[in-house]
C-alpha cells in the first residue's frame, strides 16, 4: 500500500480537571513550548490529488495548515503555508517558517513570529530561498536563524540532481 493510503494521526487532548477530550482529525505534527500551558500548534495534512507526484512534491514544498490553538478556551487561529514552527521555553513566541505559494504571485518565503500573549503576527525576514535552524532565547526577546538567500545555488541544486 502506498503511504496515502493509511489513516492520518490524530492528536487527542484531555482535560483532567474537566474530564474532557478534544480529537482533531489529520495532524502531521504538533509543538507545545516547555514551560508553559495553554499554547499548542499543530500541522495539518494536506488534502493532495495524489494522481500526480509533482504536484505531490511541490504542495510538500508549500508548507501546509498550521493551527495555533489556546487549550484553555479552545480559541484557534489558521496560517497558510507553513513549513516549520519552534516555541520559545516559556510560550510567548512561536517562529514559523511561511513558504511560497505556487498559485499565489503575491507571497513569499518568510519568517513570521507569532506573540501568544497579544495573538499578533510580524514578518520578520522575507524572500529567503530556505530558513531554518531557528532558536529563541529564555526570556523571548530575541530570534535566531540560518537563512539560505543566494538564487543560483538554489537553481544549480535543482538541475544538477
Amino acid at each position: 500500500k502506498k503511504a496515502e493510503d493509511f489513516p492520518k494521526d490524530s492528536l487527542c487532548i484531555v482535560g483532567l480537571e474537566n474530564d474532557s477530550l478534544i480529537e482533531i482529525a489529520s495532524v502531521k505534527s504538533y509543538a507545545l513550548p516547555k514551560e508553559a500551558p495553554g499554547p499548542l500548534a499543530y500541522h495539518r495534512h494536506k488534502v493532495n490529488d495524489t494522481s500526480k507526484k509533482s504536484q505531490a512534491a511541490d504542495q510538500a514544498d508549500e508548507g501546509s495548515e498550521l493551527v495555533i490553538m489556546n487549550i484553555e478556551d479552545g480559541t484557534k487561529r489558521l496560517l497558510n503555508n507553513i513549513s516549520e514552527m519552534k516555541w520559545s521555553r516559556n510560550g510567548k513566541l512561536l517562529v514559523l517558517e511561511g513558504r511560497e505559494a505556487k498559485n499565489a504571485s503575491a507571497s513569499r518565503n518568510c519568517v513570521l513570529v507569532y506573540r501568544a500573549m497579544e495573538d499578533h503576527l510580524d514578518t520578520i525576514s522575507r524572500n529567503g530561498n530556505e530558513f531554518m535552524q531557528f532558536a529563541i532565547d529564555d526570556n523571548a526577546y530575541q530570534v535566531a536563524f540560518t537563512a539560505e538567500c543566494d538564487s543560483i545555488a538554489k537553481s544549480l541544486r535543482m538541475v544538477t540532481h
